[in-house]
């Protein structure tokens, strides 16, 4: 006969996540010149197991770069903001699996003085 388990006993659940992160310069398409943009996409993605809540997506972007920023959810997925500007620190929400992700469009101005 198996003892009753209790609370005490049983062992926690741990939520797993597997949240990938992919960031492009989407322009310009050579090198980049002072004074002129700078764009970046920055897509996160979650494998699973488990949802991610409350995950923290950050980018510091260089302090020659002066940015501005939006966030698109797709699927079941949520942006801290919905934009904002400077470098990203942003609590999200994705849920595990395929076309749940979060898309931060990022423009940004070279410093003309560097």
């Amino acid at each position: 006969r198996r003892p009753a388990s209790s609370a005490a006993t049983r062992p926690t659940a741990r939520r797993r996540s597997d949240l990938t992160i992919a960031k492009t310069r989407t322009s310009p398409a050579g090198s980049c010149v002072p004074g002129e943009s700078v764009a970046y996409s920055i897509v996160v993605a979650n494998n699973g197991p488990s949802n991610a809540t409350d995950a923290t997506i950050t980018d510091t972007f260089d302090a020659n770069l002066t940015c501005n920023w939006t966030c698109a959810a797709t699927g079941s997925a949520a942006c801290g903001n919905a934009n904002g500007s400077g470098s990203i620190s942003e609590l999200v929400d994705i849920a595990a699996g395929a076309g749940n992700f979060v898309t931060y469009t990022v423009n940004c101005t070279i410093d003309p003085g560097m």
